[in-house]
């Protein structure tokens, strides 16, 4: 294949193993090269591809992808490929942007999942009134349908996963007209319940914004090159344990612990599997459990909190595992 023009993807396949696949297509015969090619890799390197759907199912969406090249915009296509691989329902195995050409417009507004709604968490100054509003609507769609919508395209092993990466597209101007959620990307209509309980339908005009694949993983970043405002500013002091080295993301560590006497807890909050140059994960373990040693009287719960960690290399675990192993249950 070609390596031309400006859009392509990168194919994490299985476990480490990274494919760059550059799709470069600008005709109908070009597109169905490069979905037979991508077809092909899945098939020669994934352990399992059809562990969650049939080959003949993806194969069917493959050749429907193909068949309405002609009817289909540049984003509908890429889309349409991007939901064809999440379709595999695992999150080592994706398609993303490795640059974002033709989907670089953004409404300056961070939306969160929460089990009772999608709420505003954080906004561009002009519209920092909307903060801790829930949203009832996108567009003409429910902010369910909206969100169903968008996690279609998203590659993940588990609906978890899924709830949060939906952030990464909740605000792209391109996705949502793309997936007929709204009908221009120049403006969001959303029908809010402000935290008061007044319920009002504003409009959000989008921008040119460059994104890093992994900017919603930072809970205070917005989609925007201007000052920001997020529902956590003036709550720094009352922030749950959790989230204390979340916000601000220049707070952020990899992995971390404490040792909470009154509650009898030892806290250890995983985010990312890596060797952080400011301490090796092994010594990390070394710290950690000679902690637990010093207070084991005093400790009856060791909680180890994984719902923000982001995967890595696993092959830095069998340290940890070990300590483990030594330790029986009394």
């Amino acid at each position: 294949m070609k390596r031309i023009r400006p859009f392509a993807f990168l194919i994490p396949i299985a476990m480490s193993l990274w494919i760059g696949v550059p799709l470069h297509a600008q005709t109908a015969a070009e597109w169905h090269q490069d979905i037979d090619t991508l077809t092909d890799l899945i098939e020669q390197y994934h352990p399992s591809p059809w562990a969650n759907i049939s080959r003949e199912a993806f194969i069917g969406k493959a050749r429907s992808i193909k068949a309405n090249i002609g009817n289909w915009d540049r984003e509908r296509t890429i889309l349409e490929l991007v939901k064809l691989v999440a379709s595999l329902r695992d999150g080592h195995t994706q398609l993303f942007f490795a640059n974002q050409a033709g989907f670089n417009l953004w409404f300056p507004i961070r939306f969160e999942n929460f089990h009772d709604g999608i709420f505003i968490t954080a906004t561009d100054m002009k519209h920092s009134g909307l903060l801790g509003s829930k949203v009832l609507r996108f567009g003409e769609r429910t902010a369910a349908s909206a969100f169903g919508l968008v996690g279609a395209i998203i590659a993940s092993d588990s609906d978890y996963g899924i709830a949060r990466l939906v952030t990464n597209y909740l605000s792209n101007a391109v996705v949502l007209r793309t997936l007929e959620i709204i009908e221009s990307e120049k403006h969001l209509f959303l029908e809010v319940v402000l935290p008061d309980g007044v319920k009002k339908t504003v409009s959000v005009e989008s921008a040119e914004w460059v994104m890093g694949f992994y900017w919603a993983w930072n809970r205070d970043a917005v989609p925007t090159n201007g000052e920001i405002k997020t529902i956590f500013d003036e709550e720094s002091d009352a922030l749950p344990l959790y989230l204390s080295k979340i916000i601000p993301s220049s707070a952020w560590a990899p992995y971390w612990f404490e040792y909470i006497p009154k509650d009898r807890m030892l806290y250890f909050q995983f985010n990312r599997m890596i060797n952080w140059s400011e301490e090796p994960f092994r010594d990390f373990t070394t710290r950690l459990f000679r902690k637990y040693d010093e207070h084991v009287d005093g400790i009856d719960k060791f909680v180890i909190d994984l719902r923000l960690n982001d995967g890595g290399n696993g092959y830095l675990l069998p340290p940890m595992v070990r300590e483990f192993a030594r330790r029986d249950a009394s």
